[in-house]
């Protein structure tokens, strides 16, 4: 009987810790790709060209895996010891390094934007919207990194519910502010590339 509600309740807490987490990281997934899908009105250009840019973003997120990845395990172990105060040390310098590493790429994103794009296409069009998309989208890694960071302490003590709401307010207000920035919509000039980055900094 009781290895039956042992089980019962590992199910429980694994559905109820692990199925947020899987929403929420589907959701932070998605959130470029939305925009590479709203882009697709406009052209193949657009496509490739946001495409291009968010590549800049992947190589960002697989850093600071790594680097929350690694804290994360302290953050858990403390957390067991109910140990508070080194949990708050650990997650104020997750986000000073999560903070530094973003801002670097930001940097290097805005002043190399032409070379970073040149390397993926030679053509204008797709180079042009790449460049323009890369350079003020790039901001919005300073705030993801952070979300990044406080989302994966939640994770490691349990708490994925507030990391996956989060993502989807995120990813339904990046919807709706593509819809109105890159079309266009209520009263707005239509922005294409630059009205998909400028959403991309509010939804992140």
């Amino acid at each position: 009987m009781r290895g039956k509600r042992s089980k019962k309740e590992f199910y429980s807490n694994f559905l109820s810790i692990g199925l947020p987490l899987v929403v929420q990281q589907f959701m932070t997934s998605s959130l470029n790709f939305v925009d590479n899908v709203m882009m697709g009105k406009l052209g193949a250009e657009y496509i490739a060209g946001v495409g291009f840019a968010n590549n800049i973003y992947r190589i960002q997120d697989i850093c600071l895996f790594g680097i929350c990845g690694g804290m994360g395990v302290f953050i858990s172990q403390y957390h067991g010891k109910k140990d508070y105060e080194i949990i708050k040390k650990i997650i104020g310098t997750m986000i000073r390094y999560a903070l530094t590493l973003s801002c670097l790429i930001t940097a290097i994103s805005i002043i190399f934007a032409e070379q970073i794009i040149g390397l993926f296409t030679v053509d204008k069009i797709a180079f042009d919207i790449g460049v323009s998309y890369l350079k003020l989208a790039s901001i919005s890694y300073i705030f993801s990194s952070i979300g990044f960071a406080l989302s994966f302490s939640l994770r490691c003590i349990g708490k994925t519910k507030v990391p996956m709401m989060a993502s989807v307010v995120g990813i339904i207000l990046n919807i709706i502010l593509n819809y109105i920035l890159i079309y266009g919509k209520l009263g707005f000039d239509p922005m294409n590339e630059r009205g998909a980055a400028i959403a991309t900094i509010i939804a992140r």
